[in-house]
């Protein structure tokens, strides 16, 4: 049975990165119509509640999900937000461990369009483009991963904020950034309290390493938040 995707999914679907540079048509042809299936959640839902056998990718076509890893203890870590158009599930659909603890749950009612192993590899192995797109996402999910490291290396709040909006603007090649997470989910992700943020976002203001407008776009400073990071000031 073919997916049926309304105008703001397919344009989701075509704003992936997977998909960079290939046409609506091939993705209706060779995407929706092989080894596919569309999903709707509600706002506070965990995902995969289906058959666990399922392996593949997930392409957020609406909504927003939070990645999680729960511990044994009942603690648990959010790593990052996925908004529409981003792809999530690789490191958890493409292999055999049972074990394994990240968990997607959506912040808002969501739309997700899976694609199985099978069909994913067969897409891989027949369009060079898509090929380049996947190792090109996979060199950027190394980057994250990398930059995950050094986050939880950083010694004090401040320098979590700095590290959070130098690695905002740098996804668009900015100066500007815009906070578009709940400030509580936002807090939750950085680890910090709403009143340590706050004033730690009030400090690098007054500082002038950044400018908070009025429309919630901050402008940042780089070359000052890379010092703070580096202990270089205050």
């Amino acid at each position: 049975m073919d997916i049926i995707l309304n105008d703001k999914e397919l344009d989701s679907l075509n704003s992936c990165p997977l998909f960079e540079n290939i046409s609506t048509k091939d993705t209706r042809e060779n995407i929706l119509n092989m080894g596919c299936f569309k999903r709707n959640y509600l706002k506070k839902s965990i995902l995969l509640d289906f058959d666990h056998d399922f392996k593949g990718i997930g392409i957020l076509l609406s909504g927003e999900i939070t990645v999680n890893i729960f511990y044994e203890n009942g603690n648990h870590l959010p790593l990052r937000c996925i908004r529409p158009s981003e792809v999530f599930g690789l490191s958890y659909f493409l292999n055999n461990d049972s074990h394994e603890i990240i968990t997607f749950i959506t912040n808002t009612d969501s739309t997700v369009l899976f694609i199985n192993e099978d069909c994913l590899l067969t897409l891989l192995k027949n369009s060079p483009i898509l090929l380049q797109n996947y190792l090109n996402y996979m060199n950027g999910r190394i980057k994250f991963l990398i930059s995950k490291i050094v986050f939880f290396n950083l010694s004090n709040n401040k320098q979590k904020i700095c590290h959070f909006l130098l690695n905002e603007c740098s996804k668009t090649s900015s100066r500007d950034c815009c906070l578009n997470l709940p400030k509580s989910t936002l807090c939750e992700y950085l680890g910090i309290g709403r009143t340590s943020f706050y004033r730690e976002l009030n400090a690098l203001a007054d500082n002038s390493a950044i400018e908070v407008k009025n429309n919630g776009v901050i402008t940042i400073d780089s070359k000052k938040l890379i010092d703070i990071l580096n202990n270089r000031c205050s």
